[in-house]
């Protein structure tokens, strides 16, 4: 391996470090936000009424750094909206703000995805969303820290675990191997594989 090859691995190890760490600290943080987030309004609520077209949304949050490193979770919201989705993506900081639309539209088809720190946040959306009533919900976890993340048990839930090693009680834990923390979720194929998951999981 050359130098320059080594040096890249090495980048990569510390960033993958830096992020478990820093997103450790924020923990806290994330419960202040869902404490006092509200909802941004981002669609009429459901109104529950028969017969009814089936919509699907997909609330997608980054991670912590995320939004500096990759923004591979926005072409992941593209190809879901290409699949007709309604989509929304961003921090995750706005978990609060999603779930509360997730409930405005409980009766819709729920898809929940989150990565990194993100992925905590989407247990929490999940388990929050299931408790205002929404039935018909999915999650899919992309390489979440180990902060023992959970959703309630019977949930339609899969966690991709990837170097950081989080995983997510009640989801079904996938392990991944030969991608580091930021190509986990740049591959095109891992991508893929994400989308297909949480289509396949919904009802």
């Amino acid at each position: 391996m050359t130098m320059a090859a080594r040096s890249a691995w090495s980048l990569r190890g510390w960033l993958a470090r830096l992020v478990c760490c820093v997103a450790i600290a924020a923990a806290s943080v994330a419960e202040c936000h869902a404490e006092s987030g509200t909802s941004r309004g981002y669609g009429p609520p459901s109104t529950g009424s028969t017969p009814r077209t089936v919509v699907t949304r997909a609330y997608i949050m980054n991670g912590l750094l995320s939004e500096i490193f990759t923004r591979a979770v926005y072409k992941v919201a593209a190809k879901l909206r290409a699949r007709d989705a309604i989509v929304e993506v961003g921090s995750w900081t706005l978990a609060s703000d999603y779930t509360a639309d997730v409930c405005a539209h409980r009766d819709d088809r729920i898809i929940v995805i989150g990565y990194s720190l993100g992925a905590v946040e989407a247990a929490k959306v999940a388990t929050e969303a299931q408790a205002c009533g929404a039935r018909d919900l999915t999650m899919v976890g992309i390489d979440p820290p180990p902060l023992r993340a959970s959703v309630p048990p019977g949930s339609r839930a899969v966690n991709f675990v990837g170097v950081l090693g989080g995983t997510i009680a009640g989801a079904k834990n996938i392990p991944v191997t030969g991608y580091d923390h930021i190509a986990i979720v740049d591959d095109p194929v891992m991508q893929e594989r994400i989308i297909s998951t949480a289509l396949a999981l919904a009802r």
